[in-house]
């Protein structure tokens, strides 16, 4: 079965020390990296960041699709994201 991870805490809480010890066998999707791959900066414009959202998900969707489990390395502090 395919597994679907979220992290969720404070920053510097230690979600993403915890995703990287789940690699290799997970593979980690981070807003902060993304952030970095498409635009080079932690800050953004709403039209950027909505940039991130749509490429997040839309790597997740392919991987969960793949069967390859995921853990989305990211605060998540919103209740809807």
């Amino acid at each position: 079965m395919t597994r679907l991870i979220l992290t969720r805490g404070l920053p510097a809480s230690g979600k993403t020390t915890f995703a990287r010890r789940l690699q290799p066998s997970v593979v980690r999707v981070n807003r902060d990296d993304l952030r970095r791959m498409l635009h080079g900066t932690r800050l953004l414009t709403q039209w950027a960041e909505g940039q991130v959202t749509v490429a997040q998900r839309a790597q997740v969707e392919a991987l969960l699709r793949a069967r390859v489990d995921v853990c989305v390395d990211d605060t998540n502090l919103r209740s809807r994201t």
